[in-house]
């Protein structure tokens, strides 16, 4: 199973940007996902959503509300690895389904990577301030920045649970699609190899992180399937 997890990157500018204006995630740039393993993709939220990924308590949390309309935001995409252990399984003690994600070394490593330099970025585009969506203290300092040079603190970025926040959507690869029934639960078709009659149309098939966001090919795989699906009805029937 792969996520895609993201970590958002946050600015204040001097002026009104009313990042929360038009079509929100509508740019993104995969200039390093070849050599880097990550993609960046713009990232703005309505204030409900905000105020539960911003840093800080108290007066820090307050101020950065108040300033809503001069905060602008992009994320940092990880194009993570798949692991045998990142799964969905079965609680049944608690009678529900259970998502086990680990971040591995070396993705995390790369997460730090694209989070300084989305840092970099923030502040070459005019931020007064940028900062991450992590309440870590990297070097005994708070998770946000002025100067470029101060982004090399993001090193030392631990991903500690319930600390920093990394954002995803998509569940990718957790019944996998593939010609193996050793390795998938799906076939080239999408249908199910132990329950007749399942046929699996989201993110869920895809055999890894499609490393962006996959919202479009999640909905050309359902309206593929369901043309398919209606012109071979006597497959099913």
């Amino acid at each position: 199973m792969v996520l895609h997890p993201s970590l958002p990157v946050g600015g204040v500018f001097d002026h009104v940007v009313d990042g929360h204006r038009g079509i929100t995630g509508a740019y993104y740039s995969d200039a390093f996902r070849e050599a880097d393993g990550y993609v960046l993709e713009c990232l703005f939220d309505q204030p409900v959503d905000l105020a539960l990924a911003i840093p800080g308590i108290a007066d820090e949390h307050w101020a950065l509300m108040h300033a809503f309309r001069s905060l602008a935001g992009f994320g940092v995409m990880l194009v993570d690895t798949p692991s045998p252990d990142n799964r969905v399984v079965w609680d049944a003690q608690a009678e529900r389904l259970s998502v086990q994600y680990v971040l591995s070394a070396p993705d995390a490593t790369r997460l730090r990577r694209g989070a300084k330099t989305a840092v970099r970025m923030m502040l070459a585009a005019g931020a007064r301030r940028a900062f991450l969506t992590s309440d870590e203290r990297p070097r005994g300092r708070p998770a946000a920045f002025t100067d470029s040079a101060d982004a090399e603190r993001v090193d030392a970025l631990t991903f500690a649970p319930h600390a920093t926040l990394l954002a995803s959507a998509h569940i990718q690869g957790s019944v996998k699609m593939g010609d193996d029934p050793r390795r998938s639960v799906v076939d080239a078709r999408g249908e199910a190899r132990r329950v007749r009659g399942l046929i699996v149309c989201d993110a869920s098939v895809f055999p890894t992180s499609c490393g962006a966001n996959p919202m479009l090919a999640i909905m050309a795989m359902a309206r593929y399937q369901g043309l398919r699906i209606v012109a071979e009805q006597g497959r099913y029937s």
